[in-house]
């Protein structure tokens, strides 16, 4: 029986048929990979319960197929070395699944060194009444697909409180602007998105919108230049909008009188100029309007950014006024309502915990004002006058299972903008009969702060941070270099990535109290005495005992000079041979050129280390840099075993004719000596013959 069971276990049968689920499920894997993602491949596939069972039972056929052989002859020498290295290198890789890690690390320059690696995966924390027993549950955010997948069970430190998946898109909004200047703008919105609108914003969150405040006032006022000589005055806006008013000025040859012709709202007003300097005249007929003379400047002159005259010959007249009208709204702290300095208009949609949908608006002419929403029911907005928006479509939840029947609610909604939203999940707290749908955003690993919700009488505290690990030291950035394309300096191609990191050591948990942690491990640059860069780098730079020395990172090192980054971003390049000696502790990351800390001659060959790699940049913070962290405790056993497999298949075809050979020699000697045995038989006896005849 045991015979038969270890026959079946090494027979080619089992093992064909081992190979192709495998290469099927890879192949499914690498579709899921392509299609979703990296996480939804490892959930499906390569992390499931039957693919691990599966490799198991690889290894077994592996081994039987070798140890059935036993002894083994000389040819087959590469058959058991290539079984063997196969068997090692499928072992190094269930070390990595089991032991190994891939994180992240959002690093910024200036920011103190941290030991902290965010996981590819969140936590989900539940709390009841401020208690100290936090419930957590382990979810991947990114394998989450569909409904299927929403009936993982969320963990809660109380049974009366129940936590469950239903969505993995937040609450969506279909927004429309229109009117009859602007024309008809559709927008698709997801809670706690921010889209910019041009000159607007428009904005979706939770809560209750703020009370409208009831704008500031301030006298309309526009300022005006107009010359004698010039048919075009310069004119600008100060608070309010231009109302269109139109001046001439009027100078005779000598200069005595001049005169501004006014036309402003359908009036005309006549003005003598030499005679109203610095007073303000009311402008009978229009109610709150008043006209103010700056200054009369026979020959004017800008002189230092400020108006004046060259001399009093009128050879360049002008006149600089104020229109003061009536009141209008002003910013929030009364600045001017035109320019760069004119208060932003934007619309905020809010979802609050009734379910409903409010809004609070801000504009720039009208004000702020707020209100309850409802569905297809048009609003006044901003801008031209006519102008609307009106929500046409609210999907609180259920948005993943419209998305996979592509229903018609949703068309419209590009996938790219479904990518793009904030991940998180969306949740449903219960307590009793009560319920309330409470989304949750993937947050840092530390710094995130519990959300609280009321239900049913209790306070249940969520929250979604992603799960990290502690490093046994830190790493922190030094500088941060992504060189755009020569030519492109607007846009986000850059032709590398390069980061320069520095390690900190920790202190060991036996260190005594009151300890001193150890520095970081940056570079030291000693340079000649002499050197012509000394001054220019700065004694306040230097060590105080040596003034010639400079601990900072070395960010560059080419045929000539040294690149030297400071801790106040200050730069300097030092030509090499003004270098006395340089130590080099920081370590220089860019694309496909990783680095390892700490490094050891064991570290790679254990699994001990950690691998550094470039992995990504945002284009709008310069400071900022992605970087993956690897930990690989399989390395040894996978580069072992595929060195055995090359070495094994090498020998199977260059060496085992070698094996066969002398197995051939060997019989062929056997069988040449006892062809001599029987000639030499044949010769006795034909000389028998003879003698007896």
């Amino acid at each position: 029986m045991l015979r038969s069971i270890f026959k079946f276990l090494a027979s080619l049968q089992l093992a064909l048929l081992l190979l192709a689920v495998i290469i099927v499920a890879t192949a499914i894997g690498t579709v899921y990979e392509s299609d979703f993602s990296a996480e939804v491949a490892r959930k499906h596939i390569y992390n499931a319960w039957w693919f691990n069972a599966w490799m198991a039972m690889l290894c077994i056929n592996l081994f039987c197929v070798a140890a059935i052989r036993y002894p083994w002859k000389p040819h087959q020498t590469g058959f058991v070395i290539t079984h063997a290295g196969i068997i090692i290198m499928l072992i190094g890789g269930m070390i990595d699944r089991q032991w190994g890690m891939e994180g992240f690390i959002p690093l910024t320059r200036g920011e103190p060194p941290t030991d902290v690696v965010e996981l590819h995966e969140q936590e989900v924390l539940v709390r009841v009444d401020g208690g100290k027993d936090v419930a957590a549950t382990t979810v991947v955010n990114k394998a989450i697909l569909g409904p299927n997948d929403f009936k993982l069970p969320i963990k809660s430190p109380t049974p009366d409180v129940k936590v469950e998946i239903i969505d993995k898109f937040p609450p969506l909004a279909q927004l429309v602007l229109q009117g009859p200047q602007m024309g008809r703008h559709e927008f698709w919105v997801f809670l706690n998105d921010t889209l910019p609108l041009g000159p607007a914003m428009l904005q979706f969150r939770e809560g209750m919108p703020p009370a409208p405040q009831p704008p500031k006032m301030a006298p309309r006022r526009e300022r005006h230049f107009v010359f004698a000589k010039h048919d075009t005055p310069i004119a600008k806006a100060v608070i309010g909008e231009m109302v269109g008013a139109h001046a001439k000025l009027e100078v005779d040859p000598a200069g005595e009188k001049p005169m501004i012709h006014l036309d402003i709202l359908g009036k005309h007003f006549d003005i003598d100029v030499k005679s109203n300097i610095e007073k303000s005249l009311p402008l009978e007929g229009l109610a709150d309007w008043r006209f103010y003379i700056v200054g009369y400047y026979p020959n004017f002159r800008m002189q230092e950014g400020v108006p004046g005259n060259l001399d009093d010959k009128p050879e360049n007249p002008a006149v600089f006024f104020e229109l003061n009208g009536p009141l209008v709204a002003v910013g929030e702290e009364g600045e001017e309502q035109s320019g760069r300095r004119r208060a932003n208009n934007f619309l905020t949609l809010y979802l609050g915990n009734d379910g409903k949908l409010r809004y609070f608006m801000k504009s720039r002419s009208k004000g702020e004002s707020a209100g309850e929403l409802e569905l297809n029911k048009p609003v006044p907005a901003w801008g031209a006058p006519g102008t609307e928006f009106v929500v046409q479509q609210f999907i609180p939840q259920g948005l993943t299972e419209l998305a996979m029947k592509n229903a018609p609610e949703i068309k419209g909604l590009a996938p790219k903008r479904m990518e793009e939203r904030n991940p998180g999940l969306l949740f449903r707290v219960t307590v009793g009969s009560e319920s309330k749908n409470v989304w949750l955003h993937e947050m840092r690993a530390k710094d995130f702060e519990m959300r609280k919700v009321e239900v049913g009488g209790k306070t249940v505290e969520l929250a979604m941070p992603r799960r990290f690990i502690e490093m046994p030291f830190k790493v922190a950035l030094e500088k941060f270099y992504a060189p755009k394309v020569e030519g492109e300096n607007v846009g986000n191609t850059f032709t590398s990535f390069e980061s320069t990191l520095s390690f900190q050591d920790k202190l060991p948990k036996n260190a005594p109290p009151g300890s001193n942690e150890p520095f970081k491990q940056l570079d030291i640059v000693r340079l000649k005495e002499d050197s012509a860069v000394l001054k220019e780098m700065g004694a306040g730079r230097a060590l105080i005992k040596e003034p010639n020395t400079f601990i900072c990172a070395i960010t560059d090192i080419s045929d000539t000079h040294l690149t030297l980054d400071f801790a106040d971003r200050a730069t300097f390049k030092v030509p090499l041979n003004e270098v006395v000696e340089y130590k080099r502790h920081t370590h220089k990351i860019s694309m496909n050129r990783p680095t390892v800390y700490p490094y050891t001659w064991y570290a790679p060959w254990l699994g001990t280390s950690f691998k550094f790699s470039q992995a990504g940049h945002d284009p709008d913070m310069p400071d900022y840099s992605g970087v993956q962290v690897l930990r690989d405790p399989g390395w040894m056993p996978k580069w072992v075993g595929s060195l055995m497999i090359c070495f094994g298949i090498f020998t199977m075809f260059y060496l085992k004719p070698y094996f066969q050979g002398r197995r051939e020699i060997k019989k062929a000697e056997l069988e040449s000596g006892n062809k001599d045995v029987k000639a030499e038989s044949g010769k006795k006896a034909k000389r028998a013959e003879k003698a007896t005849v």
